[in-house]
């Protein structure tokens, strides 16, 4: 009866974080949900239900997991930056709530997978699941194209082609690139089925390719090589080294390469004035309103109100954007507490030793570091609940280790 019991709640649990996922990222955001309030009012639902599971590790002391402090600063930050907006901005408190639900909000899902202690099973489950359900709705999006069956982020740039071929970026598209970096680190960890893994990479490292997002392509596909020249043996190692060199004679002759290449030579030629050095410049200066929000952070922008039409003016007229700054832009909403967060992450994600099946944990925090150059995704609905799975993962593989070297210990022992 217990182990009905049991694997009854196990259902629940994993079917609440499955759901929160989807809901987290959208449904990948279909067309026929535009204007819809139904999906954020049930993902509001979904986050208040997950309040206590906070609360319950604010109380809690001396605490073993890793990021918990992390967790609870971006929390804190988080409201701190809520009653900036509020009181600096004249933002209502209902809007200044709502602008963090999606970006913000999903980090919760860490103290509850935390508190019901869900299998590592069942997380790599999701993220299978979820990562080849993001590749298929890009497939979709782009063969279809330019017929919209998912809202494409850059729909803004549609008929240009300023990039060579139409520029696709879905909603929960972070799923992709942990799909990858974890299939890549399957086809070592789990030879029985490589085949399977290897195919799996392929297939997604194509979607990274023709999201045609420069910075992703470039920190994903070094930090892919590196993974591989460490694991492979000389004869894979000679023909990857054979594929660079035949890349290297093949890809700068692609018309879409040679369309990015041009962009970002544009870029780096206008140095002072490219428009995201502007942007930085203005945010961390002219936009500040007090002292305190320079510590603090302003918050998020959201509705009709002084700061949400303040920001349109800035994101219209001027063509800046905190989502283009990066970290930065972490800082300009969050405060010094936000950065102070995702540094210990950093450090800490970075310091540990992971077992061999959980190497793609390390690869993605380091993904995440390299692309806050100029991406927002630490602060990215598409990118919270993949972060939030690969730190509760790094908190598993620590107590699994930690409980296997007990266990050599006790055997010792016994000898």
């Amino acid at each position: 009866m217990q182990n009905n019991t049991g694997r009854k709640q196990s259902i629940i649990v994993t079917a609440f974080v499955f759901l929160f996922t989807l809901f987290s990222v959208l449904f990948f955001d279909p067309v026929f949900l535009n204007d819809q309030k139904l999906p954020t009012y049930i993902y509001a639902a979904l986050n208040i239900f997950l309040l206590p599971y906070v609360v319950y590790y604010y109380f809690k002391r001396n605490s073993d997991y890793m990021f918990m402090g992390a967790m609870k600063l971006i929390n804190i930050a988080t409201l701190i930056s809520v009653f900036c907006s509020y009181y600096f901005w004249n933002q209502p408190l209902r809007d200044a709530f709502i602008a963090v639900l999606f970006p913000l909000a999903g980090y919760n899902l860490y103290f509850y997978l935390i508190r019901k202690n869900v299998s590592a099973a069942t997380i790599e489950g999701i993220i299978y699941i979820v990562g080849i359900a993001a590749v298929g709705a890009f497939f979709i999006s782009f063969v279809l194209y330019p017929r919209q069956i998912f809202n494409n982020v850059f729909d803004s740039e549609t008929g240009e082609f300023e990039r060579g071929v139409q520029r696709i970026q879905l909603t929960g598209f972070g799923f992709i690139y942990l799909f990858f970096f974890m299939s890549l680190n399957k086809i070592f960890s789990n030879r029985k089925r490589m085949m399977k893994w290897v195919l799996l990479c392929a297939i997604s490292y194509v979607c990274i390719v023709l999201s045609l997002t420069r910075t992703y392509i470039v920190f994903s596909t070094v930090i892919g090589l590196i993974y591989l020249f460490r694991n492979s043996n000389f004869f894979i190692k000679a023909l990857i080294a054979g594929g660079i060199i035949t890349g290297a004679v093949i890809i700068p002759n692609l018309t879409y390469v040679q369309n990015m290449v041009q962009l970002t030579k544009e870029d780096i030629g206008k140095n002072k004035e490219y428009v995201r050095i502007q942007a930085a410049e203005y945010f961390l200066n002219d936009f500040q309103r007090s002292p305190m929000t320079r510590v603090l952070g302003n918050g998020i922008a959201y509705g009709e109100n002084e700061y949400g039409r303040h920001m349109e003016n800035v994101n219209k007229i001027q063509g800046f954007y905190v989502e283009d700054l990066g970290l930065i832009g972490l800082y300009i909403y969050m405060g010094l507490l936000g950065v102070i967060a995702y540094v210990i992450i950093f450090y800490k994600g970075f310091r540990e030793k992971l077992s061999d099946e959980f190497r793609y944990l390390k690869m993605f925090v380091a993904f995440l570091l390299f692309i806050g150059l100029n991406s927002y995704a630490t602060y990215n609905a598409s990118f919270i609940a993949c972060i939030v799975f690969v730190l509760y993962l790094y908190e598993v593989d620590r107590s699994n280790r930690a409980e296997e070297e007990e266990s050599d210990e006790w055997d010792i022992g016994q000898v």
